[in-house]
Formats: C-alpha cells, sequence, structure tokens
C-alpha cells in the first residue's frame, strides 16, 4: 500500500481526497499512514493536506 501511495507523491503533490480514491483506500486508514511516512521523513505536508516526497 505504501510502494502505491509513494509513486502517487512522486508523479505530483495530491490532496488526501485524491490520494485515497487513486489508491481506494478509506481516508482514515490513508491518514495513518501519511503519519507515519510524514514520521519517518519519506513525505512532507503541505498546506491544504497536500502531500509530496521530502
Amino acid at each position: 500500500m505504501s510502494k502505491r501511495l509513494l509513486m502517487r507523491c512522486k508523479v505530483s503533490q495530491l490532496s488526501i481526497d485524491e490520494l485515497a480514491i487513486n489508491v481506494n483506500i478509506q481516508q482514515s486508514k490513508l491518514a495513518i499512514i501519511l503519519l507515519t511516512l510524514e514520521m519517518q521523513g519519506i513525505i512532507i505536508s503541505m498546506p491544504g493536506k497536500v502531500y509530496k516526497l521530502a
């Protein structure tokens, strides 16, 4: 799941809504994954709930 998510973030900055649709996962589960990746320094949270690779 994280690999698909990272591939999507690599292409462009996406909102949590767009990511949830693209990787077909509930936003609540996606939020946990995103927080984990952010704490690991892999992604960066931008204003407006937009995420990109670090």
